[in-house]
């Protein structure tokens, strides 16, 4: 029963992580201008086509997902840690199992947030040759 539990938590979890997904009219599919369809749906998700798309996009995108990734199963080893906690009932070594994957898992979050953030610097500096803090008076 437990097992069941657990896996029903994680599922409803790795759920509410994604983001809603904007799909297009289905009656676009059909129309002569099909081709149109594959540009609408790249601008509404984010991704616009123009000429700089390059190799070096594509490694910012790689890195971005990865990140993300690990982002997500980060989070979902706070949740299990979480709920071993909960179901320790009072024993001692359980409940210190638990803290210790939590604190594991915390300081692998914040690892990769951290990953993320230099990435983007990194990038921004690099290829948008812009800092990315920048101070205004």
């Amino acid at each position: 029963m437990k097992k069941i539990a657990l896996t029903i938590m994680m599922i409803i979890a790795s759920m509410t992580i994604f983001l809603p997904v904007k799909a297009a009219d289905i009656g676009d599919a059909f129309s002569e201008t099909s081709s149109s369809l594959l540009s609408k749906t790249v601008n509404e998700a984010g991704i616009f086509q123009d000429p700089s798309n390059n190799i070096d996009s594509l490694i910012q995108t790689i890195i971005n997902t990865v990140l993300s990734f690990l982002g997500v199963i980060f989070i979902i080893i706070i949740i299990y840690a979480g709920y071993k906690w909960l179901t320790a009932e009072g024993n001692d070594e359980a409940v210190n199992k638990a803290k210790g994957l939590l604190k594991n898992a915390i300081i692998g979050l914040l690892v990769v947030l951290a990953a993320y953030a230099i990435s983007i610097a990194i990038f921004n500096f690099f290829i948008n040759n812009s800092p990315t803090l920048e101070y205004n008076n």
